[in-house]
């Protein structure tokens, strides 16, 4: 189950990883002065594949063992 849990995590990293390089790749333009925020626009949406709730109920399971 740990085991499955740390596969799928590093799957979802790793194709996150991808996604972000390849459209940095390809980005054929030359970037002009832009702003902060116009910059972070262009960052992959770590909202979608969050870890953090794998980690709450990882919690939630010790504590439940305890």
């Amino acid at each position: 189950m740990v085991g499955k849990q740390l596969i799928n995590n590093l799957l979802e990293f790793f194709y996150a990883m991808r996604r972000t390089l390849t459209r940095a790749c390809f980005e054929r333009h030359e970037p002009e002065a832009q702003e902060q925020w116009e910059k972070d626009n262009k960052l992959f949406d770590f909202n979608s594949i969050v870890l953090f709730d794998e980690y709450l109920e990882l919690g939630k399971l010790i504590f439940l063992f305890f």
